[in-house]
């Protein structure tokens, strides 16, 4: 089977990593010619701001590509204290409308502009936080010129379809071994832990552009439906949690989050390498 690979970095300890070496697999990748697309969150730069010559190398090739991740990766819309506050535009609160689409628009168009400015890339997607969007979604992702859009896939064998004129990416996730998708999702500092999966996929992966895409099927919005459910029925597990665990209610509510990883984005905006 086909499938292109998507590699979401996020936390990059060196103990998750064969020899402690960070860069590790984006070296392998380089080497062997592996097309990689790859998502990245502007507020988190630190986090990889050591490997970024390797991934702008690893992005630029043909058959590769840069997502942006959201921004702030926190919900923009209301404070959350018991809720998951780690979505962004689309919100899991039953209670709360979603963002509109100038927000959106706002935030997709700010991401693209740190990534042109930091790694002088231009990202060709949007991996919404939670894998949750609208239309309004759709909308900011076509006016700011991106092509897809990566959600999850509930299901298997979901290829991709076309939205308007936007490409929605349901991608399968090594994390839960599904990987019988088109496009499958890996977190970067779990490929240790998962590498048999992860090389099963790298001897036939292809870009993400060589994927079929079919028209809309019921399979896909029941897909979309599914998705945000389950992010609302996780809620309820932290909810139950916040009830019974003090620690959890310590954790910070979406307003204390949203200010401490905006002012981690604006140190990491203009951040200029040594080199």
């Amino acid at each position: 089977m086909r499938r292109a690979l998507i590699v979401d970095i996020q936390n990059t300890e060196a103990r998750q990593f064969p020899n402690q070496n960070r860069k590790f697999y984006l070296q392998q990748w380089e080497e062997r010619g592996v097309p990689i697309h790859i998502a990245l969150t502007p507020y988190q730069r630190d986090r990889w701001y050591d490997l970024e010559n390797e991934i702008v190398r690893l992005v630029r090739r043909p058959g590769s590509g840069l997502l942006v991740e959201g921004l702030l990766h926190t919900c923009s819309q209301r404070n959350h204290r018991i809720r998951d506050p780690n979505h962004e535009s689309i919100c899991t609160s039953w209670f709360q409308k979603d963002a509109p689409y100038e927000k959106q628009a706002e935030s997709i168009l700010e991401g693209i502009d740190f990534f042109k400015r930091n790694l002088g890339v231009r990202p060709i997607g949007y991996l919404p936080p939670q894998h949750l969007w609208n239309q309004a979604t759709v909308k900011a992702v076509e006016q700011a010129g991106l092509r897809y859009i990566i959600t999850g896939a509930i299901f298997s064998d979901m290829h991709p379809y076309r939205v308007e004129n936007v490409i929605v990416v349901p991608s399968g996730s090594v994390k839960r071994k599904a990987i019988n998708n088109q496009v499958v999702h890996v977190y970067y500092d779990r490929i240790q832990e998962e590498a048999e999966l992860v090389a099963e996929i790298e001897l036939s992966v292809i870009p993400l552009a060589d994927i079929p895409i079919e028209s809309k099927k019921t399979t896909h919005t029941i897909n979309e439906q599914a998705l945000r459910v389950a992010k609302q029925m996780r809620d309820g597990g932290r909810l139950i949690r916040w009830l019974w665990d003090a620690e959890v209610r310590r954790n910070p509510d979406a307003d204390a989050l949203r200010e401490i990883r905006r002012e981690q984005y604006e140190r990491n905006k203009f951040r200029i390498h040594d080199e």
